[in-house]
């Protein structure tokens, strides 16, 4: 195989793992935003009959949404990754935490809004990125060391 063509493989491989993170943290995400309205007329938020006909449009909302706000945080976990050799599922899933995290700070400083207003945001995303970062690392995060090892010998 050559030089050329094993970059474009693992290009590829990150990629899919990429996609892979935002659509597990996406919808891990608003199941923890409608898990409150599961009680019967009694959540705030009212029912979950009444709120799932805007599942649709939340999942699509957040995977637009997170698809580039994402990108920037995972293209440094992504370098991390690399240089220290990350093995382990659980620096994955604690780097999507802290990517979801960097990327609520992002959109809210676009729109000129502050993290404290969107606490259920905040928590359900936390636990979106934990997943999402366990999802890259089981499509291709457990790769990246033996690649860094293998471009070095």
């Amino acid at each position: 195989m050559s030089r050329r063509s094993l970059y474009l493989n693992r290009f590829a491989v990150i990629l899919s793992g990429y996609l892979a993170a935002v659509i597990a943290a996406v919808v891990v995400t608003v199941f923890f935003l409608f898990l409150p309205t599961i009680h019967p007329n009694h959540a705030d938020w009212g029912s979950f009959y009444r709120q799932l006909g805007g599942l649709p449009a939340g999942l699509q909302t957040g995977l637009v949404v997170t698809f580039p706000f994402a990108l920037p945080g995972f293209l440094v976990a992504l370098a991390l990754a690399i240089t220290c050799r990350w093995r382990k599922w659980l620096v994955y899933s604690v780097a999507g935490s802290v990517n979801a995290l960097a990327s609520l700070l992002i959109f809210n400083g676009l729109m000129g809004s502050s993290i404290v207003e969107m606490q259920d945001l905040l928590a359900a995303s936390l636990s979106g990125g934990f997943v999402g970062g366990l999802a890259f690392w089981a499509v291709c995060g457990r790769h990246i060391a033996q690649w860094r090892l293998e471009s070095a010998s």
